[in-house]
């Protein structure tokens, strides 16, 4: 499951994050780095986090160059999802593995407690919850899932 904006998680643990800079010159957008980090062979971690590694879960270590061929393509494919228009297909997935889309939930923003619903995200990824009638667009680091 997704926890928004870029981790992944396994139940209750984190196995993947996802780290995306954009880069714009004025209005224009000039490059982007984006970084995956996945936890593969690892066994043990600081009980001070809650992560796991595909090994944790499935019970096998795994050759790191066929799991990253593995990633590629279907990095690959979903790229070509979006080079063929087809990105509300990539947004419909997304939001199918939403931690707490349509799941009432406490968040902080802003130095204030509130309780809502994630309804999605918008065209730019934002985080939009519905507070009573009103929709609450948020940027990542605007919000803080509290439960």
């Amino acid at each position: 499951m997704i926890k928004w904006p870029n981790d992944i998680y396994f139940k209750d643990s984190k196995i993947t994050g996802l780290l995306i800079e954009n880069v714009l010159k004025g209005e224009i957008f000039s490059s982007c780095v984006a970084g995956i980090g996945l936890n593969v062979n690892q066994a043990d971690f600081p009980a001070t986090i809650k992560a796991t590694s595909i090994k944790n879960i499935l019970g096998n270590n795994y050759n790191l160059n066929d799991l990253l061929n593995k990633v590629l393509k279907s990095i690959a494919d979903y790229y070509m999802l979006l080079k063929e228009g087809e990105g509300h297909k990539l947004q419909a997935l997304y939001h199918h593995s939403l931690i707490g889309l349509g799941e009432t939930r406490q968040f902080t923003a802003q130095g204030e407690k509130f309780t809502g619903k994630i309804i999605g995200t918008d065209q730019f990824g934002r985080l939009r919850i519905a507070v009573g009638e009103e929709i609450k667009v948020f940027q990542h680091k605007e919000v803080q899932f509290l439960s």
